[in-house]
């Protein structure tokens, strides 16, 4: 009786442990043994999509949440044809009036009464059983036998304004749906509209078109005869060569490591949008500017961690897509909010989605902290309201100065150009004159470009105000009695 009590495992039937504890348990997730799929160190992360998403824009708000059949604003923005107020649709307007009843409110497809004739426009009878249907055709204005309506001499009236005189083609109220205006239909409209400049001419002859063709076909020319005499226009164009060409044809040169070993790691915290702002060509928000600055945020770590011979950790500090779209749906107008979802949707997915993956940033922890807010500021208009960016220099001092202390990095290096996080800095060089804890601790290294790096450093005499500076443009960089040679210098600012 004792024995048919003892509890066992389910999985050996061994008499020591249970089943959470048994060794021969096996992962579902990677085959091995002695831990459960929740419990794998080795759980592959979810790929991240490689098909094509399209980013579709409300067409009533403007919002890239939802789409026009399903936005909760749909019928407040949408007008009405016949009266043209916002919040109904033509078949429940006011001012509509159905032909089964005559009455106002609702169109004859929404319209509960007694069915109505289409031949002598009364109600209480189909069209079949009319008792005037021998008399012949039955006016449908003046409702007499004998003629059309076209023939008839009673005066016309018009659907759309319920006035004499005028059909609803010729309606003083009756707006265009090709170039908006009032006083005619669509099918009566005389201004022509261009699908490239929407300018009142034919597409054929849009001058942007033919200027735009132009264009490809210089550029085209133009590459075929540098291609041809390549090594000529190196000797005339030298150093001269146009900036626009030089961010068309000039290729990301990764930096190669030299294989040194390196011991321990060196956090580098990045100021997201002012690395972008550094990359020549940065005003190109495509596809494949962000695959750009992908290669480039690489190479610039394997620099950064030769220089130290420490293994890169990075923290790449930037504004939340959530809020930044909220920012294009307040603030944006309407016509320009598609390109710009599209833009921060290819910025999301091939830059932000390569970070704290498997991919070429594995090394890089994306942290979206930023907000955005209106304040009052000043533009070209004068004083307005504006949104700007909030957040991201806050949480960026709080990581500075946090990982200065824990010291969980032999070396904390600060990518950023602006002038905001020098009190961070220089509190870390202050705990380590007071603190006999950090006496020994490397100081915060700045890093950037020779224009905006100056902001930072020589505010206060301090150790680090004689260390040799960091500069991202520069063909080289001198650390004690090594020479590191940085190739990629040539895409910053």
């Amino acid at each position: 009786m004792k024995d048919s009590n003892r509890i066992v495992c389910s999985v050996c039937s061994a008499p020591d442990h249970l089943r959470r504890d048994c060794p021969m348990i096996k992962c579902i997730s990677c085959g091995n043994l002695g831990h459960f799929k929740e419990d794998c160190p080795n759980e592959k992360k979810r790929a991240r999509a490689e098909e094509e998403t399209v980013v579709s824009v409300c067409r009533s708000c403007g919002s890239s949440r939802h789409i026009q059949a399903s936005c909760p604003l749909r019928f407040q923005s949408i007008e009405c044809f016949q009266c043209h107020q916002r919040g109904h649709m033509m078949p429940t307007c006011p001012q509509t009036r159905c032909f089964n009843c005559g009455s106002y409110g609702h169109s004859s497809q929404l319209c509960h009464s007694r069915p109505l004739c289409f031949h002598c426009s009364l109600a209480g009878h189909r069209s079949t059983d009319c008792p005037m249907k021998p008399k012949g055709r039955v006016c449908y204005r003046c409702k007499e036998p004998g003629h059309e309506m076209a023939d008839c001499r009673q005066t016309a009236v018009c659907h759309m304004c319920n006035q004499t005189g005028h059909l609803l083609a010729q309606c003083p109220e009756a707006l265009c749906s090709r170039c908006h205006e009032k006083g005619h239909m669509a099918s009566s409209c005389s201004k022509l509209r261009c699908d490239t400049c929407s300018g009142q001419h034919l597409t054929t002859e849009c001058k942007h078109r033919s200027s735009a063709v132009a264009e490809n076909r210089m550029d085209g020319s133009s590459a075929e005869e540098t291609s041809s005499n390549g090594s000529d226009a190196e000797r005339e164009a030298g150093s001269d060569a146009t900036p626009a060409t030089a961010q068309v044809e000039e290729t990301v040169v990764m930096f190669v490591p030299s294989g040194i070993k390196r011991d321990g790691r060196v956090a580098v915290i990045i100021d997201g949008g002012y690395f972008e702002r550094v990359l020549k060509g940065h005003e190109r928000r495509d596809e494949a500017q962000y695959k750009r600055t992908v290669e480039v945020l690489r190479s610039t770590l394997d620099f950064l961690g030769e220089v130290f011979q420490k293994e890169p950790v990075a923290y790449w500090f930037d504004t939340d897509p959530a809020a930044f779209t909220e920012y294009i749906e307040n603030s944006m107008p309407l016509p320009h909010r598609e390109k710009a979802f599209r833009e921060s949707h290819l910025r999301k997915r091939f830059l932000l989605d390569e970070m704290n993956g498997t991919r070429q940033l594995s090394n890089v922890v994306a942290r979206l902290v930023g907000r955005m807010k209106k304040q009052k500021g000043y533009t070209r208009d004068g004083q307005r309201y504006v949104w700007v960016q909030t957040g991201v220099d806050v949480a960026m001092a709080t990581c500075i100065i946090e990982t200065f202390l824990y010291q969980q990095f032999q070396q904390v290096v600060l990518l950023c150009g602006d002038a905001d996080l020098y009190p961070a800095i220089q509190y870390c060089h202050n705990q380590r004159r007071s603190s006999p804890s950090l006496e020994q601790t490397n100081p915060v290294r700045v890093c950037g470009t020779s224009s905006s790096i100056s902001r930072i450093y020589g505010r206060d005499q301090d150790l680090c105000d004689f260390l040799p500076r960091i500069l991202l443009d520069a063909p080289r960089h001198v650390e004690g009695e090594r020479e590191i040679l940085f190739p990629t210098h040539t895409i910053f600012l």
